[in-house]
């Protein structure tokens, strides 16, 4: 492989997880304006989105908050990269660099959403609204998804997993750092289904893509301790940040042939975090400080894995 495109395939994993991300935050902040709680305050789901998203002040430059600027902001505005619309750009432009690397079905799978994507704007958000518009990234990033299966098992589909897998861990940390507050962060008692912090929990399992997952594995009864477990521990769910995390240095191990030092040190480190149990934390009523942490461990973690690629292979992505 040439030494420019191993970058591509790493944020070309990472835009795409990152799109798919963003559909699921948008569709919750958009349900949870639907709330009693949030009836007088519907700016508040909003604000969450856009403080997980690491955009709040950006946002606030040019925007007064508001619900349809928000939503817009996060869709489809072409100045915020980090929106929909310019992830998939982005996605479209590290594949279009590895395209000889590519199969034809992931080629037109992730050419076909960026073309599609270059319709979207203020008059498709208001004529479809915002719920079908994310629906129409989740399925397209899916389908690219799907056509990965076609590609040779080499260090291709491997970057592209490991792109995924560090931009699923920065999001989940992200995530349990915003929506965990308050008595979330110290009730151990299974909310009353209906409450107020039995929707806040259910939304937070949707933004990770595991509120189906947890009804399956358990009950329509959210358990705060099982929820936390399910994020970032339970073994047989791709999801959760313990299974991204240890694909890591698997992913890496079969493209540089070695794991770096400072890779498996702080991979090492989040583990181990991870193995402190989240649930004694909520228990003890210390699990905001125990999230910051996460958050703090993930962000090394993330950063470990693009300086290992870089001296390796002279990094000049399209990040």
């Amino acid at each position: 492989m040439l030494i420019r495109l191993a970058s591509n395939l790493f944020w070309l994993g990472r835009y795409l997880e990152r799109t798919e991300n963003m559909a699921r935050l948008v569709l919750v902040a958009n349900a949870m304006t639907l709330t009693p709680e949030y009836r007088e305050v519907v700016a508040g789901p909003w604000l969450d989105a856009l403080a997980i998203t690491g955009s709040l002040g950006e946002f606030a430059e040019v925007h007064a908050l508001g619900a349809d600027d928000a939503a817009a902001w996060l869709i489809v505005d072409r100045t915020h990269l980090g929106s929909i619309g310019s992830c998939l750009r982005s996605a479209r432009d590290n594949a279009r660099t590895a395209r000889h690397l590519l199969t034809d079905e992931y080629w037109e799978a992730i050419n076909g959403a960026w073309l599609e994507a270059q319709t979207l704007g203020a008059d498709s958000l208001a004529e479809r609204g915002a719920e079908d518009l994310c629906a129409w990234a989740i399925a397209r990033c899916q389908q690219v998804h799907g056509a990965s299966d076609d590609l040779l098992r080499d260090s291709v589909p491997r970057l592209i997993d490991l792109g995924r897998a560090v931009e699923r861990g920065d999001h989940l940390a992200r995530l349990l750092a915003v929506f965990v507050r308050g008595e979330m962060a110290t009730a151990v008692e299974v909310p009353d289904a209906g409450s107020a912090p039995h929707r806040r929990w259910e939304s937070l399992l949707a933004s990770a893509g595991l509120l189906e997952t947890y009804r399956r594995a358990h009950t329509a009864a959210i358990n705060p301790r099982k929820a936390l477990h399910l994020i970032l521990a339970h073994p047989g769910s791709p999801r959760a940040l313990d299974s991204n995390i240890r694909e890591i240095p698997v992913d890496l191990a079969a493209v540089l042939g070695q794991v770096p030092t400072n890779v498996r040190h702080t991979v090492d480190g989040l583990l181990a975090h991870l193995g402190e149990e989240p649930v004694d934390a909520l228990t003890e009523g210390v699990l905001p400080s125990y999230l910051t942490q996460l958050g703090v461990l993930t962000d090394a973690c993330g950063a470990a894995v693009s300086a290992a690629l870089e001296p390796t292979f002279s990094g000049t992505a399209s990040a």
